[in-house]
């Protein structure tokens, strides 16, 4: 039991570690190639709201089976009251935790959010949300969390990240 609860803090401390190297070289990028719009918006993934509790057999049953699965385990459970997950499907990658979807990295079309999906183009962004990105690499909408969108040189959708706080 010992070993699961460090195994546990190894990943926690591991993830927290490369989220704040992105972080700081995603700070020095937003500054120069970003733009920010806060609107008033929820957020979808696969049509399911990203505010209710994170079922695994809605996801599961929306998306198909995972190509790995990670789950918290039985401390988890009992401490939280529902487990910690982590997704992937392909390179894509679905957290939750604390009973709540916390993050979505999406590199490859089979998961949308809002609607969006790998390859869309830069102006069906710009009218979903009513918004001018022109120029801009990266987008980040605000609403109740945030999706940061990626383009290419090509004014196509690259990557997607929806994250949201949850504790």
């Amino acid at each position: 039991m010992t070993s699961k609860i460090f195994f546990l803090l190894l990943i926690i401390f591991s993830i927290r570690g490369i989220a704040q190297q992105k972080s700081d070289e995603r700070s020095h990028r937003t500054s120069l190639d970003s733009i920010s719009f806060i609107l008033k918006t929820e957020f979808t993934l696969k049509g399911m709201p990203t505010n209710d509790k994170f079922d695994y057999n809605k996801f599961v049953e929306k998306l198909g089976k995972p190509d790995k699965l990670w789950r918290g385990g039985p401390e988890i459970i009992a401490e939280f009251g529902c487990d910690d997950f982590m997704l992937t499907f392909s390179k894509n990658q679905i957290w939750a935790g604390h009973c709540y979807l916390s993050d979505a990295f999406i590199e490859e079309k089979g998961i949308d959010i809002n609607g969006l999906e790998i390859g869309d183009k830069r102006k069906k962004v710009e009218k979903m949300f009513d918004i001018d990105t022109r120029g801009k690499e990266e987008v980040w909408i605000w609403g109740n969390s945030v999706l940061i969108i990626q383009f290419d040189s090509n004014d196509i959708v690259e990557k997607m990240h929806f994250s949201q706080n949850n504790t």
